[in-house]
């Protein structure tokens, strides 16, 4: 599923600027005082995701800011880091999962339906592949994270070139069977877990 959201009718998610200020950090915060250090540019935003988002049909997000030096276990705690955001995913996908199942026995309305149908399957599909263990995904974080500190820290130092190992595995579809197995087992587990069992 080299573009999941677009195999499955796809949808346009709006993003914050990395530049925007948000209320909940002061401005003399830590992570307002790294904000503060990255260019309001408009130019810099043409980076490597959006060429392959506007010449091959995908692309990721950029990553969130993290100061890993407030890590008192670096390997373990960036792995939790990247962890939430596919566990964020699965959990919307089960939260669609149950208000669609809600909609099949009480109000079966076939454009709510296909609404939560795209939500299950989109947070799903993107969970799968965010948990893939190429850099610049989450799954690179958390997988090499089982690996001991010297091969792990090696293999990081190359993590700029992830995205084309990336790029080709999507390009050649050598993932495809795999994620989309993943994406089937995953949704027929939430299906169970939200009482799907029970129709």
């Amino acid at each position: 599923i080299a573009a999941f959201a677009s195999s499955r009718g796809g949808s346009s998610i709006p993003a914050i600027p990395r530049n925007t200020r948000l209320p909940i950090f002061g401005e003399n915060s830590s992570l307002s005082a790294y904000a503060s250090t990255r260019t309001r540019n408009a130019l810099s935003d043409i980076s490597m995701t959006f060429l392959c988002m506007l010449f091959f049909g995908f692309g990721w997000a950029k990553p969130v800011m993290v100061n890993p030096n407030y890590f008192k276990n670096h390997k373990r705690d960036m792995a939790l880091t990247a962890l939430a955001g596919p566990l964020s995913n699965f959990l919307m996908a089960f939260i669609g999962m149950l208000g669609l199942l809600y909609l099949c026995r009480v109000f079966p309305n076939m454009y709510l339906i296909q609404f939560f149908s795209l939500v299950v399957l989109l947070n799903i599909g993107l969970g799968v592949f965010n948990l893939i263990p190429i850099p610049p995904l989450d799954g690179s974080k958390i997988f090499l994270s089982l690996l001991p500190r010297r091969i792990y820290y090696e293999i990081m130092r190359y993590e700029q070139f992830g995205f084309l190992v990336l790029i080709a595995a999507l390009y050649l579809d050598v993932l495809d069977p795999i994620l989309d197995k993943l994406v089937d087992v995953i949704y027929t587990l939430l299906f169970y877990c939200a009482g799907g069992g029970l129709l």
